[in-house]
């Protein structure tokens, strides 16, 4: 359960955190304008090489495509159980199932964490990385060590107030145990008990479901809110921007990208040879 106090004091930290993200992440690209290349998504698409077709694309769909229907249902969720028809949300064992579902979802997303790599990227003044990789756990890789070490400490490292919202919102135990189905809801209902506990290490052994909760309206907000910033700076572009291209061989060209906001669809072209 949740309260609309405390609901609302989330909900604006977290808008609050993304305004000075994208704001700060504008101000420090390496290169000028590399913040229109993060908004026009601009990605290396491998099934291109070696065709006619140059791998370097701006506007990638696919990404929102594939995403297109979690992100649906987590708005209408969000819309319909936290309206607030009452001073506070209530809880059941059904509902809690669903919201551990959507938590192990939105730390899974690999379009989500690709975006929150190249915002960071922008952040730290790296060049624009058109081919970012998400680790794979069928692989062996750790996308808790990509998500705690590597974003969350990087935002940390430059005062960013996304790196709380992260640390408040994101705990790997959690998402294991949802995903593994190794957890358990209290003999009185009050607490989760998570089964995939390890002693001497910063796991626990179960949580409340107001703790809960608050985890969970921590990463949702970031998600959905993070969609709506991105979008809405989309919808600012008024003019072409000159932007850094990149052709067939990788080589950077100076370019010209074209925001419609009917389509919502970007156009470039190379304009250096």
């Amino acid at each position: 359960m949740i309260r609309i106090n405390q609901f609302r004091f989330i909900d604006q930290t977290v808008k609050n955190a993304l305004h000075e993200l994208f704001e700060f992440a504008k101000n420090n690209e390496k290169d000028k304008n590399d913040y229109y290349l993060f908004l026009c998504n601009a990605t290396y698409v491998q099934n291109y090489e070696g065709t006619k077709v140059n791998p370097y694309v701006i506007d990638h769909r696919i990404d929102y495509l594939v995403d297109e229907h979690r992100i649906d249902f987590l708005t209408k969720y969000l819309k319909n159980q936290y309206s607030f028809s009452q001073f506070n949300t209530s809880d059941s064992k059904e509902s809690l199932t669903i919201e551990m579902m959507m938590y192990t979802h939105i730390w899974e997303s690999k379009n989500f964490l690709k975006q929150l790599k190249k915002i960071l990227n922008l952040c730290l003044k790296n060049e624009y990385d058109w081919k970012v990789e998400i680790p794979d756990a069928g692989n062996g890789d750790s996308k808790q060590k990509l998500i705690r070490e590597e974003y969350r400490d990087s935002f940390k490292s430059k005062n960013l107030k996304i790196a709380d919202v992260i640390t408040k919102g994101y705990r790997s135990q959690f998402r294991n145990a949802f995903a593994h189905s190794d957890y358990s809801f209290g003999l009185n209902d009050d607490k989760i008990n998570l089964h995939n506990y390890k002693p001497n290490s910063y796991e626990v052994e179960s949580i409340t479901i107001d703790e809960w909760t608050e985890f969970f309206c921590y990463s949702f907000l970031l998600n959905y809110h993070f969609i709506n910033f991105y979008y809405n700076e989309r919808l600012k572009i008024e003019e072409p921007k000159e932007v850094f291209l990149r052709n067939k061989d990788g080589e950077k060209k100076k370019g010209i990208i074209e925001y419609d906001k009917e389509r919502d669809s970007f156009s470039g072209r190379i304009i250096e040879k």
